[in-house]
């Protein structure tokens, strides 16, 4: 099953909180240590759904499971050790967390070339406003920190991703209004009945 991949969470909670104690001492270091270390655990809940279940037209009303798993056994926890920490651990830490893991997603769909239907779109939506949702509410995530991370531009991004994929149809003024950088690799990425670019 997918787990903490170390020697178990409280092992992995143990060397957390020892890394938290000595962060001022180690800085950028030690951040991107623990962030690559969050986001390489990420990775496996992101694979467990195949590039064919992006293309599945079937409907659903709640997040993917990948997604749900991942709040709840990896982010939260996370989130939660690095409250035993120093303020400035969680406040430099937090963002890049939550950023380093909607890319690991992102970047993992446009690596397997998944065909998203509107229906996985739609999931893919649920996806996002459920970890904004966490973000927002989650009893982990200090209220002082929700607003900035509201507002991290990996959101954004994927407002735009969205705003690619969701339409039935979609119009040349859409996408050349869009600013991503990859937008033509996303709108390649939609998945329809009947195939062309507008579509």
């Amino acid at each position: 099953s997918v787990g903490w991949g170390w020697q178990g969470e409280e092992e992995y909670r143990s060397q957390f909180v020892g890394m938290g104690k000595v962060f001022g001492q180690v800085g950028e270091k030690l951040v991107d240590f623990i962030v690559a270390r969050i986001v390489e655990q990420a990775q496996l809940f992101i694979d467990i759904k195949s590039a064919s279940e992006w293309a599945s037209a079937s409907s659903k009303d709640s997040p993917n499971e990948y997604m749900q798993r991942l709040i709840t056994e990896l982010i939260a926890p996370a989130f939660d050790t690095l409250r035993l920490g120093p303020d400035v651990g969680m406040a430099v830490l937090a963002p890049k967390v939550v950023t380093g893991v909607i890319k690991t997603l992102l970047a993992h769909l446009l690596k397997m070339k998944a065909r998203i239907s509107r229906q996985a779109a739609k999931r893919l939506q649920l996806d996002i406003e459920y970890m904004e949702n966490w973000v927002q509410t989650s009893q982990v995530v200090p209220p002082s920190q929700r607003k900035a991370l509201m507002e991290l531009a990996i959101f954004t991004k994927c407002r735009h991703v969205l705003a690619l994929l969701l339409p039935p149809k979609l119009l040349p003024d859409q996408i050349s209004s869009c600013p991503l950088a990859d937008k033509h690799t996303w709108v390649a990425r939609r998945s329809r009945t009947k195939r062309g670019l507008f579509c």
